[in-house]
């Protein structure tokens, strides 16, 4: 399946923004601003948003192209494409994981509970109250990720039309606002009165990704005129640039969820345009987009470590040297990854 270049560039730029925002996070408390109505990029967190969006699109895309193979059951097909899903991850995952049960001896207080505590990450069950955090910080994003998944899939394969058309708008607008009204943004490590509200959220806007997908299906298919073409690629970059700019700036918490529609919008006219462009076809925009989530991952590692070891630097010399290690690393772990993935297709 070809990947969309622009999509592939903003996986990569939304990957780094997050790692920019956990570094304000640990060097500055998340107050670092550039002058009145800038910041060093506050609102970062929301960059989540795309990556749960993108795996509703891709999701409902897969299942509108790919039909339920003869023989298999709903529950099975629904088993098959969350292995995948995981089986993408799992090598970098893994590895990240183990060097940090390495290091916890070395910079944890209580390494055996902090290890005890941190097990059920091990099978991405840190979201749902056994363990609450993971050896991988960030790594919450994929428990509430194939929690999502494992709920909306089947009901997408067996009724696409309704849920993906009715369902999944109707319940994400509700879920998405119901969550800003109580808690003043989209919350991450709250607890509900029988989940991790970080679920409700990935499964919220996932929905809201299979919606995504239904609206660039009818785009692409719709005979538009030039005119009209040249109006939705305008509110597609609008869309973006209104995103990026909420991410640096110092407005509200509140306005997430009105970020989180733009994003879906752009998404949806940038999978329906049909065109070709030397920068988002060329093979390192693919590249950037592989590497995002390795990079993603290893953050956690190297800021633990950066923030341990090195608490004597300077705070811009401990980011600088965040996000050139993170680079780094996720770099090697595409490496280790394509190589062992290689060897297994060659077996």
């Amino acid at each position: 399946m070809k990947r969309n270049g622009k999509i592939e560039i903003f996986r990569f730029i939304f990957c780094i923004i997050v790692v920019l925002y956990h570094i304000n996070l640990d060097m500055w408390n998340g107050k670092m601003s550039i002058g009145n109505h800038l910041s060093f990029f506050s609102h970062g967190r929301t960059c989540v948003e795309f990556f749960f969006l993108l795996s509703g699109f891709l999701m409902a895309k897969s299942i509108h192209h790919k039909p339920r193979p003869e023989g298999l059951s709903i529950g099975m097909d629904t088993v098959v494409y969350l292995y995948k899903k995981i089986r993408s991850v799992w090598i970098p995952y893994i590895i990240l994981s183990v060097a940090m049960i390495v290091y916890i001896p070395f910079g944890f207080d209580k390494p055996i509970e902090y290890a005890v505590d941190r097990l059920p990450s091990l099978l991405f069950l840190q979201r749902t109250g056994i363990g609450d955090e993971g050896f991988i910080s960030v790594s919450w994003y994929l428990s509430s990720l194939f929690f999502a998944i494992a709920v909306v899939y089947p009901f997408l394969r067996k009724f696409y039309d309704s849920v993906s058309l009715v369902a999944a708008p109707l319940v994400s607008s509700l879920a998405i606002g119901a969550l800003i009204h109580k808690f003043g943004r989209l919350p991450q490590r709250n607890f509900g009165s029988f989940m991790h509200l970080s679920n409700i959220r990935a499964l919220a806007v996932v929905l809201l990704g299979v919606f995504t997908y239904r609206v660039s299906v009818y785009l692409s298919e719709a005979k538009l005129s030039k005119n009209k073409w040249t109006a939705l690629i305008i509110t597609e970059n609008l869309c973006w640039i209104v995103s990026l700019y909420y991410i640096v700036s110092l407005h509200s918490q509140k306005y997430e969820g009105h970020i989180t529609y733009l994003m879906a919008v752009a998404i949806a006219i940038s999978f329906a345009r049909k065109y070709s462009n030397k920068l988002y076809d060329s093979r390192f925009v693919a590249y950037l987009g592989r590497i995002s989530l390795p990079v993603y991952l290893s953050q956690s590692l190297v800021r633990t470590i950066v923030k341990g070891q090195m608490a004597h630097l300077d705070p811009w010399v401990k980011a600088g040297l965040i996000i050139t290690l993170t680079l780094v690393l996720g770099i090697i772990l595409d490496i280790i990854t394509v190589s062992i993935q290689k060897r297994k297709t060659v077996s």
